[in-house]
């Protein structure tokens, strides 16, 4: 029932391209939304030839060769711009996450789909955490980020019903799929725990939720 991975980003990155598998083709037009140094970008690149990535600053790694566009909080794309819109570890991080989702639906044609990945608040490392150290309360610092020269702040983190209410509170976004991914720790020698979770009676305890909203008009 255990397994040991070789490191974190090797899991996450495991439903990211399952999910990119199912819901891109070569001429589907797609944009990821802080996109950071393009890991999960290029993912895209293996099921789609439209594929750009907005950030505030430009990290991505020149190895991905990928189209950027420079963001800012109140501007992402034009109105009905992409089928597909992709944002992994990013809401997290944003003030005011129901309107993070709703400018996304606003970039995506009627019928695209918005895929979010993020970590869950009640994850197992958080929950010893709380045993060791007390309640952990948000916005969270979580050290410094090397690529980014900065903090890594978590404003705020969510639960999977949460990720659905959010969902509702946006005029015409309907979830289709919701996953729960790796229960366990991640160890200096590698990631320790189950790597999909399914309907595993721990589920709550996923390390990462990923989320999948269809977008009508």
């Amino acid at each position: 029932m255990k397994h040991l991975f070789k490191n974190s980003l090797s899991i996450y990155e495991y439903f990211v391209d399952y999910l990119l598998r199912k819901y891109l083709r070569k001429t589907t037009e797609v944009f990821d939304c802080g996109c950071g140094n393009g890991d999960h970008t290029s993912i895209a690149k293996r099921y789609s030839n439209k594929v750009t990535g907005g950030d505030f600053v430009n990290f991505l790694n020149p190895k991905y060769d990928i189209e950027f566009r420079k963001i800012s909080e109140g501007y992402y794309g034009n109105k009905n711009e992409f089928d597909v819109v992709i944002s992994f570890d990013v809401i997290e991080h944003v003030k005011d996450p129901h309107l993070y989702l709703k400018m996304l639906a606003d970039i995506v044609k009627s019928g695209g789909v918005i895929i979010i990945g993020t970590p869950n608040r009640l994850r197992l490392s958080n929950k010893i955490i709380e045993l060791i150290h007390g309640k952990i309360t948000f916005p969270r610092n979580l050290g410094y980020h090397l690529e980014s020269g900065g903090e890594i702040i978590h404003i705020q983190e969510f639960t999977m019903p949460e990720l659905i209410d959010l969902g509702k509170g946006v005029p015409g976004l309907k979830v289709v799929e919701k996953l729960s991914g790796f229960l366990g720790l991640y160890t200096p020698l590698g990631a320790l725990g189950i790597k999909s979770t399914g309907q595993h009676s721990l589920i709550k305890f996923a390390q990462h939720l990923f989320i999948v909203y269809n977008v009508t008009k």
